[in-house]
């Protein structure tokens, strides 16, 4: 019987180590990334998991990730959770700062998709999920550089400059319902 294998990013804490604990839950397979991934106390170490530290936006860590899912014997799921904010306003930011949000938020999406469409594409089949932050939508709060980043990610343009491939990823119409606009 086959086993599926998922890369979390962002999978020490939160939504990311909600995401992996379930996932390991249903017998998934489960590479967790994030700076810290084997520190963490809340993955039970296990045959189904493998820890990959580092940053997201660091092209190793996605090579290494992709390397790890290839282990278990492929990558059926990427869930590009991984992500970044600084709680002040914009106007605000540093340039250290805005280049930390760019590398978590963009280069990380960017690395990791770029890594598993490869090995998605070969074996025909495979689901992508991006997980964006909703702080630039609410009301009476400035907005926040992290959502337009996330934002900006290239759905659309992913998908064509992928060619034709069963891998799925979510449509526009479908990230629109989703954000409420």
């Amino acid at each position: 019987m086959y086993t599926k294998t998922a890369i979390v990013t962002g999978a020490s804490s939160g939504i990311g180590l909600g995401i992996a604990q379930a996932l390991l839950r249903r017998g998934y397979n489960v590479v967790a990334t994030s700076r810290h991934a084997s520190r963490t106390q809340r993955l039970e170490p296990s045959a189904q998991l493998a820890f990959v530290d580092g940053d997201v936006g660091d092209a190793a860590t996605a090579e290494r990730a992709v390397a790890a899912a290839r282990a278990f014997g492929g990558l059926d799921l990427l869930v590009n959770n991984a992500g970044s904010f600084v709680a002040k306003p914009f106007t605000e930011y540093t340039p250290v700062d805005y280049a930390g949000l760019l590398s978590t938020n963009l280069a990380g999406f960017f690395h990791m998709t770029q890594q598993a469409l490869r090995v998605m594409a070969a074996a025909k089949s495979g689901h992508i999920v991006n997980i964006g932050t909703s702080l630039a939508s609410q009301r009476g709060r400035p907005p926040r550089f992290p959502a337009v980043a996330r934002r900006t990610v290239p759905g659309r343009s992913c998908r064509r400059s992928a060619g034709p491939s069963p891998v799925r990823r979510p449509s526009p119409s479908c990230r629109r319902r989703a954000s409420g606009t």
